[in-house]
């Protein structure tokens, strides 16, 4: 399996990518999704050097992972938030995740970061991504809340 930067020619896996994830999401709240907006997101982080891809055999995906250094609201210290870590259902309990984690742990410190921050939010596998970032490390941070507004749930 190799990591590598992701490049304009991989916009297209991504949105179609992202469309399986979004398929595979059970809290996604039943929005819309928009290859359009996805294509342009990956983009900005592809142009920010902020997306990865793993591959196994050359060419075929096994997942991606996406993130973006910002400043703290309150510091100028900088901060990397994941927009998404995903890996396929056939290549999950592989080395994909920790390899696409351990590729953005190394641009943070290239970005001069001094925090990582990752949410789980699509309700896939939860609990195992949760153990394995706790293995790799992370510590929780909070709890994230969500409220559908059109159905009040």
């Amino acid at each position: 399996m190799a990591i590598r930067v992701a490049t304009e020619g991989d916009v297209e896996g991504m949105v179609q990518m992202g469309r399986h994830m979004y398929a595979e999401g059970t809290a996604l709240g039943g929005r819309r999704y928009s290859s359009r907006r996805v294509a342009v997101l990956m983009r900005r982080l592809i142009e920010d050097g902020g997306c990865w891809v793993a591959t196994v055999g050359g060419d075929r995906w096994a997942g991606a992972a996406g993130a973006m250094c910002t400043e703290n609201w309150f510091s100028p210290d900088r901060v990397v938030t994941d927009f998404f870590v995903y890996v396929s259902p056939e290549h999950r309990g592989s080395m994909a995740a920790v390899r696409l984690l351990r590729a953005m742990e190394g641009w943070a410190v290239d970005m001069n970061a001094s925090l990582i921050r990752l949410g789980i939010t699509t309700g896939v596998c939860t609990e195992d991504t949760a153990a394995l970032y706790r293995r790799l490390g992370y510590s929780d941070a909070g709890i994230l809340f969500a409220k559908d507004l059109k159905s009040g749930q």
